[in-house]
């Protein structure tokens, strides 16, 4: 019987689901931009503020490769590239700010290969205002491991 109740609640979480996309994405074509129920959409990223407890080339030139390269026929060496926070080299240079800079620049965690010092990264996001979030993940076992109140940390 729980099984059932489980299917039963799935199911109506992905129809709830479809419903708010195709009424979301109709909005779009509407080119409407906020109002009633639907304040407009905004990058809250850009005026928050990151920080982490780690990251690749912080303590000087570290070697980082892709995990998993769709294209096998790569070498080892166009996988593999050094981050050095210090570079003169800015593609080197993978800073947290990079993660919401709206840029194609990214943040890079440490490697492992000299350890599993860092194989659990802290990464803090600060959006300086306070945010209702309507839907935030599309997994609801996912969602049920999640509290969402304000200054409490996601575990």
């Amino acid at each position: 019987m729980r099984r059932i109740n489980v299917i039963l609640t799935y199911v109506t979480y992905l129809f709830w689901t479809a419903v708010t996309l195709r009424l979301l994405a109709g909005l779009s074509k509407l080119n409407i931009q906020g109002g009633g129920s639907w304040p407009p959409v905004q990058n809250v990223a850009l005026k928050s503020s990151i920080t982490v407890n780690a990251t690749c080339g912080q303590n000087g030139p570290e070697e980082h490769c892709d995990m998993i390269d769709v294209d096998t026929h790569r070498s080892r060496a166009s996988q593999c590239e050094i981050c050095d926070g210090n570079s003169t080299d800015f593609d080197k240079r993978h800073h947290i700010e990079y993660a919401i800079d709206g840029t194609n620049r990214y943040w890079q965690s440490p490697s492992l290969q000299y350890g599993n010092e860092f194989e659990y990264v802290t990464i803090t996001v600060d959006l300086k205002q306070e945010i209702i979030i309507s839907f935030l993940l599309n997994d609801p076992i996912t969602q049920d491991k999640i509290n969402a109140c304000s200054g409490l940390s996601f575990q």
